[in-house]
Formats: C-alpha cells, structure tokens, sequence
C-alpha cells in the first residue's frame, strides 16, 4: 500500500512540474533505474515528443525490447533529440552499445563501446571503465562475424520430473545406459562423476 501511495505521490509532483523540471525528474528516474516509475510518470508528463522518445528508447531497453529501443535511438541520433545534460547523453549512448550487443550486432557493439571509452570514460568508475575495455576486445575480434541467429526447425519435448530433493531431472541416454541429469538453469558449472564420464 505504501509503494502504490509513493509511486501516486511520484507521479503527481511530476505532472506538476515545468517541462524543464519534469526532464530533470524523468532522467533522475533513469539514473536510478526507477524504470516502472518512469514509465508512469511518462505518461502523464508534459514533455515535448522529443523527449518522450527519448525516455521511450530507456524503457524499451529497460523492458528487454533491444529492436524497438534501438530503432528509437537511431530516431533520437538522426533527428538530433539532444539530451539535456551530458549524463543523460551517456547513459543514451550506453542503451545504444547494449541494444547493439543484445542485438548481437558485433561491428555497431565495437563502435559504441570505444566511442563510450573515448567521450564518456569521467562517468566510469574505474572497474566499469576496466570492464568496458575488456568488453570491447571481445567485440573488436566479432567484428567481420555474422549475427547470431536462432533457428527453430521443430519443437521437442523432453521429459523431466522432480527427485526427492525437488530438482529437475532429465534422462540422458549414452550408448546402453540411462541417467538422470539434473537440469539447473542457474549453474555457473556443470560437473559429471568420472563414473559417468
């Protein structure tokens, strides 16, 4: 009940701000990954159409829609949408190189991560600076690679039920014998005795 009262309260002051003040609140809502409020507020904010693709391309990477944020962006760099403050050009630039990652778009990947390094490395803290380099290594190497792209000849069906701790199993056939595997989506590692092996 609370929340539902805060998030009221959040929308409220930003509608009843100036333009000028609601962009201030809407990107102080980007920068804090408030993304469920911004959404809201957007709706009801009095901000030019620029401005609303702008905090539109934010929520549509933020809400796993790489292709639509991506779009958005390209609208935002070609009709020259300037976001207001060079924090919220970074972070603009930032969606624009993780659209193109999740869009497993290598070369665009490369550009936008050394063009992060180069114009906004002062918005790093040093371990993401480190970690941004490092990223863009890997996609220097893919930059001639094709997209990845998932092709789904047909549907299968793999049997799995619960052990007595609760785990998934799935049978796995290996020559003449039969094992239960078991299936975890969260494993950093997958291990198999040397008995199995």
């Amino acid at each position: 009940m609370k929340i539902r009262y805060f998030t009221t309260a959040v929308i409220l002051f930003i509608y009843n701000l100036s333009g000028f003040a609601q962009v201030k609140e809407l990107s102080q809502l980007v920068y804090t990954k408030q993304f469920t409020l911004l959404e809201s507020a957007l709706s009801v904010s009095k901000v030019s159409a620029g401005n609303k693709i702008l905090y539109q391309a934010f929520l549509t990477n933020a809400f796993n829609q790489p292709a639509v944020s991506s779009r958005l962006v390209k609208k935002i760099f070609a009709d020259k949408i300037a976001a207001k403050d060079d924090k919220l050009q970074f972070y603009l630039h930032r969606i624009a190189y993780d659209n193109y990652v999740k869009l497993n778009d290598y070369r665009s990947a490369h550009i936008g991560a050394e063009q992060l390094v180069k114009n906004y490395s002062s918005y790093f803290n040093a371990k993401e600076l480190i970690d941004q380099k490092e990223e863009n290594k890997i996609w220097s190497f893919l930059t001639d690679a094709p997209q990845q792209h998932v092709v789904k000849q047909a549907s299968s069906i793999i049997p799995v039920k619960k052990d007595m701790a609760g785990l998934w199993n799935i049978p796995v056939q290996q020559q003449d014998s039969s094992y239960l595997f078991v299936f975890d989506t969260g494993a950093n590692i997958s291990t198999i005795s040397a008995t199995y092996a």
